[in-house]
């Protein structure tokens, strides 16, 4: 008898959560900062807008080219404005100090400090999930960064003893580290909140976030000494790589060369992590690089040898890696009129191109696994670890924390979720019948299929209406699937 949705979700948690001590541990690297979040509203946006002096056709021309990059506070308010017009997150680097100092200056006064960066979010996640062992990178360890790490012992950064050795120390407990302070400027807006100049008015679509980026380490993508000459221990002693943090790269500031001699620096780290340990998964987390050269020779690079195994993305991510690797018209066709379709043809092509074990996908309502056929892991199992990837990402959506033992009553939507599959889930099943793979109904059930020769996992989510905080919950759905995946492994 095929088990429902909700039992399938329940039973994945409790598994995952009282088998997760059975892994070694997991590594997550590069960025790591400290978050300023704004939740800017629409009248405080109006008023930054009235106070540069800002034209509104002039604002308007800005947002439709949305070029990605801030030279000015202008663009950083076109930026913003063009997530309420495209109902699409985004992260711009700002290119001088002039414009970061001037932002942090005028911005609305009420801000929240909260960890940043895709290996910071997925540290202190996966530290409280109770995972053994958790190895951080970062580049700056200023006081404010410090205190924002959780106080769980399993949370280790490596550093050099005094005698030249590595080490593991919590980050609360390092000293000598690179103390200066860059705060990432997120703006969070909401559904439905509206900005009105003149005949213009933009409506946001859904909860949305507006990243303006001011890092120098983290846009040389600065790796510590301590990182690269431990990477023997760290890859022997965890099961998983997660690597993030290329979308930072300042292209204006360190050039085409500079940009090579970084990816190359992170593909030799892959490489001497995989001699030490050939079973270590090594996973790319995307974010959007409007600079599409960094992706094109982070790609290039790549497949010069065997260097990622998984991948994980979402809508717009997707887009850009399809745009560098020769798909550039599905590229296209997928940010003008996204559909399931789309997704996954884009998905596979992505898989195809890159040789990849494993690609995650995350949408609004469903996130998509495509494996090998020979992958580590049985089907079923990575349903229950997108479920478990579910569970952990909708709570922290809708209180803004992560625990490892959590009141399951709190997501309502656990009790309905069979009766209320999510509109993308039900799409992705009815594509899936007319390309004759399998029957709707069939794929509503059980959400396992083979694709092309892979093996294609999909699950409906759990959906927070009203977030408490959008930021980070890409890199949550990723790293806790993985992490359930290698879990779940061990329970074969």
């Amino acid at each position: 008898m095929i088990k429902t949705w909700s039992e399938i979700y329940r039973d994945s948690y409790q598994e995952v959560t009282n088998n997760i001590k059975r892994i070694n541990g997991i590594t997550v690297g590069f960025n790591t900062n400290v978050d300023a979040i704004y939740h800017m509203r629409s009248d405080a946006i109006v008023d930054l807008i009235h106070k540069l002096g800002i034209d509104s056709v002039a604002l308007y021309k800005k947002v439709v080219k949305w070029k990605g990059s801030i030279e000015t506070p202008d663009d950083y308010i076109a930026g913003l404005c063009g997530c309420f017009e495209k109902g699409r997150a985004s992260e711009w680097i700002i290119q001088n100090e002039e414009t970061y100092n001037y932002l942090i200056e005028n911005l609305p006064v009420e801000r929240t400090l909260r960890m940043g960066g895709q290996a910071g979010i997925m540290a202190n996640v996966l530290s409280s999930l109770g995972v053994p062992k958790v190895i951080v990178h970062t580049s700056t360890l200023p006081k404010e960064l410090k205190n924002l790490f959780v106080k769980n012992k399993n949370l280790v950064l490596p550093i050099h003893d005094k005698n030249g050795n590595i080490t593991f120390t919590h980050p609360r407990k390092v000293k000598k580290i690179d103390d200066r302070l860059f705060l990432h400027i997120i703006s969070e807006i909401e559904k439905g909140d509206g900005i009105k100049l003149g005949n213009i008015k933009w409506i946001c679509p859904k909860n949305n976030r507006f990243i303006a980026t001011y890092d120098p380490p983290n846009a040389k993508l600065d790796i510590s000494l301590s990182f690269s000459d431990g990477i023997t221990e760290i890859a022997t002693t965890t099961d998983v790589l997660i690597l993030s943090g290329f979308h930072m790269l300042n292209f204006k500031e360190i050039g085409i060369e500079g940009v090579k001699e970084r990816i190359k620096s992170v593909l030799n780290l892959i490489q001497q992590a995989k001699q030490s340990n050939p079973k270590l998964i090594v996973h790319l987390e995307l974010s959007s690089t409007k600079n599409e050269k960094i992706l094109r020779e982070l790609f290039n690079l790549s497949r010069k040898g065997v260097y990622w195994d998984s991948l994980g993305c979402n809508e717009v991510e997707l887009a850009e890696v399809l745009n560098v690797i020769g798909e550039s018209k599905l590229a296209k066709s997928i940010t003008q009129e996204p559909t399931q379709a789309k997704f996954l043809r884009g998905c596979l092509k992505i898989c195809q191109k890159l040789s990849l074990r494993r690609l995650h996908f995350h949408q609004y309502g469903s996130y998509f696994l495509l494996t090998e056929n020979n992958y580590l892991v049985p089907n079923k199992k990575l349903k229950q670890a997108l479920c478990y990837a579910s569970i952990i990402t909708a709570y922290k959506a809708k209180t803004g924390e992560t625990k490892k033992k959590i009141d399951l009553e709190i997501l309502y939507d656990l009790n309905r979720i069979d009766s209320r599959y999510t509109k993308s889930f039900k799409e992705i099943a009815s594509v899936l019948e007319k390309e004759k793979i399998i029957y709707e109904e069939e794929f509503l059930l059980t959400g396992i299929t083979q694709y092309h020769n892979y093996n294609l996992i999909i699950v409906p989510t759990l959906v927070i209406k009203k977030p408490k905080y959008t930021v980070g919950l890409g890199d949550t759905i990723s790293s806790t699937a993985l992490t359930a995946e290698i879990t779940l492994s061990f329970r074969l």
